[in-house]
């Protein structure tokens, strides 16, 4: 399943909100999807409390891939993506 069919099943479940953000974690078979937010901060702040208490890595991703945010239990870094190097 590509990264928008996770957004459009996850906009459906969340009763008509329109996610703009997902929180994925990182596992022995690659990033598993965690939760959905339509606010940066709550997205942001949800994955580091994610990745601060069960010592995971975390990846915070819009839902137009401009932002990708990493989170470890060693820190978090983001980035602005450009439009053209997004596929």
């Amino acid at each position: 399943m590509d990264r928008d069919q996770i957004f459009r099943s996850h906009e459906r479940e969340a009763s008509g909100t329109t996610a703009m953000f997902i929180i994925e974690g990182l596992t022995d078979n690659g990033w598993s999807f965690e939760a959905h937010h339509d606010n940066r901060d709550n997205a942001f702040w949800h994955a580091r409390a994610k990745s601060d208490a069960t010592g995971r890595t975390f990846r915070m991703v819009s839902k137009d891939q401009q932002i990708v945010c990493l989170l470890t239990s060693k820190g978090s870094e983001c980035w602005g993506m450009e439009s053209e190097l997004v596929a």
